[in-house]
């Protein structure tokens, strides 16, 4: 929960960053883990694409299960119509492949979008994916 960003995790944080930006991809809000390396790789997504964002930390999100994890996205607020979460290997590569099966490996700073045709958080599912992509350092 300690391990800080080395200096390949902050350069790779600020490329993929600058790549959504790019992609003018914005979410409306950032939800983090509490460990350090993924906060920190929050707080840099956060300054690049947008000071506005809310952003917050879960603890439930350190050490995640894939099952907890697809409840914790089920119970998100309908009026977050964008969210980015940062979190940990390998319940996050587990949840992308189970809304996209090519997604099988997100590495460290890989970024997975996903936009599904649904107008509340529990009711996504690889049922109503509209559109999926993959990004990785």
């Amino acid at each position: 929960i300690d391990r800080p960003l080395n200096g390949t995790g902050y350069t790779e944080a600020i490329d993929m960053a600058q790549e959504l930006k790019s992609r003018s991809f914005v979410p409306n809000k950032i939800i983090s883990s509490v460990a350090i390396r993924a906060y920190s790789t929050a707080l840099i997504f956060s300054k690049i694409l947008r000071s506005e964002i809310k952003f917050s930390t879960a603890p439930e999100l350190y050490e995640i299960s894939t099952r907890d994890l697809l409840s914790f996205i089920s119970k998100l607020e309908t009026r977050d119509t964008s969210v980015m979460l940062f979190g940990h290997i390998p319940s996050f590569s587990a949840v992308a492949e189970s809304y996209d099966p090519n997604f099988y490996h997100v590495p460290t700073a890989g970024v997975t979008r996903f936009v599904f045709d649904s107008n509340s958080w529990n009711e996504i599912g690889d049922h109503n994916l509209k559109e999926s992509e993959f990004l990785e350092p």
